[in-house]
């Protein structure tokens, strides 16, 4: 179905809303003042999802896409705004989301010191020798000839995947800022495995010495950012003595603490991403570091740490991690995070039960021209 629409204000996470025949319609890329034809792709009793078809008139708040791409890739979402604008919506999403929680908290936001070139880390999927990212609202493959968020470091190398006219399948590629080199990684059934003729690995320093990261593991994207998190985060624990890191992934966070700290508990539920986290402890000569690999939700105490640092994945915590830093000897929690809802959920569940205060609250803009935020919680008892 198809038909016209005025866009009336953004909604969560920053799409454009407006009402048609008494339903609420919610247009990604599109913005307050806009009038623009929709095309409806899914539709309830309440809520009709469309994409935009065409701008009959513009807002001025509108400005024009830096990418050709932009209207058919779903790699970003806020381009047709100008940075500064971005920012304020994501600033604004963030303070609505946290406020429908009961978290009363207007969160400065750190922009980017790049907003252009700035992923050094993504994921592309390939289909009978296409290369590119998802369409926006769809699974069809928009190639990125010239993409503006990947380094051209990076942008070479998915020329060269190209020319290895593979089928059906996605490739994952992590550059390192220090060095240059690219590592890329392939989907082979259901495993996540190295690219032969490919670094498997590659050696990153985001200012607190160096780490071996893998294209097949976890790893944030945009590496400017990761510094400015890294920095707050050895702010906020310069008082610790004994941590212990939940999600902790190849010891990113750990590695930064290592030096001020005499003890360090690290538990992931991937064994490379432990593997990787004793890796880098060892080549740092560094004996204070105690990982494990599980399932968290299975763990039953915490070590006697004073500092709980969580980098969950999108669900957040959940009720029974939650639990165990409620029960815990930690004073002090510092809780990265990439969704506002699920860290508002377990803001209220550690402070309501577990008597902890939250004291800071930052985001970051780790995705420029998305509507993604990183954040960083700093909570005590």
């Amino acid at each position: 179905m198809q038909f016209e629409l005025e866009i009336i204000k953004f909604v969560p996470p920053g799409d454009g809303f407006g009402v048609y025949h008494g339903k609420a319609v919610v247009v990604p890329a599109t913005v307050p003042g806009d009038t623009v034809r929709v095309f409806s792709l899914k539709e309830n009793k309440r809520v009709i999802s469309a994409v935009l078809q065409e701008i009959l008139i513009p807002s001025p708040e509108r400005c024009e896409p830096a990418c050709p791409h932009y209207q058919n890739c779903g790699g970003c979402s806020l381009m047709h705004l100008t940075y500064e604008r971005q920012l304020a919506l994501k600033k604004q999403m963030l303070i609505e989301v946290l406020g429908s929680n009961g978290i009363e908290w207007a969160p400065a936001i750190v922009p980017s010191p790049e907003i252009f070139n700035y992923r050094y880390k993504i994921r592309v999927r390939c289909e009978d020798g296409r290369l590119g990212f998802s369409e926006r609202k769809s699974n069809r493959i928009v190639e990125i000839p010239g993409c503006r968020i990947v380094t051209p470091v990076m942008a070479d190398t998915l020329k060269q995947l190209v020319l290895l006219g593979r089928a059906n399948t996605e490739f994952h590629l992590l550059q390192s800022r220090k060095t240059g080199s690219v590592a890329v990684s392939v989907l082979e059934g259901k495993d996540l495995v190295p690219l032969p003729g490919f670094e498997p690995s590659v050696v990153e320093d985001y200012g607190a010495g160096p780490l071996i990261l893998h294209s097949h593991g976890f790893t944030q994207a945009n590496p400017f950012i990761t510094s400015a998190i890294i920095r707050d985060l050895q702010a906020a624990a310069r008082n610790s003595d004994r941590v212990c890191e939940l999600f902790c992934g190849c010891g990113t966070f750990s590695m930064a603490l290592a030096g001020s700290v005499s003890r360090l508990w690290g538990y992931d539920i991937s064994p490379l991403s432990i593997r990787t986290a004793k890796e880098n402890f060892q080549r740092q000569q560094l004996d204070h570091g105690d990982f494990s690999a599980g399932d968290l939700n299975r763990l039953r105490k915490l070590p006697p740490a004073d500092t709980v640092v969580a980098d969950p994945p999108r669900k957040g915590l959940g009720n029974h991690v939650c639990q165990l830093i409620n029960r815990s000897t930690a004073g002090k929690l510092i809780y990265v995070s990439c969704n506002p809802a699920s860290l508002a959920r377990d803001i209220r569940e550690l402070t309501g039960r577990g008597g902890f205060t939250l004291d800071e609250l930052t985001g970051y803009d780790m995705y420029c021209h998305a509507t993604h935020l990183e954040l960083l919680a700093v909570l005590s008892r």
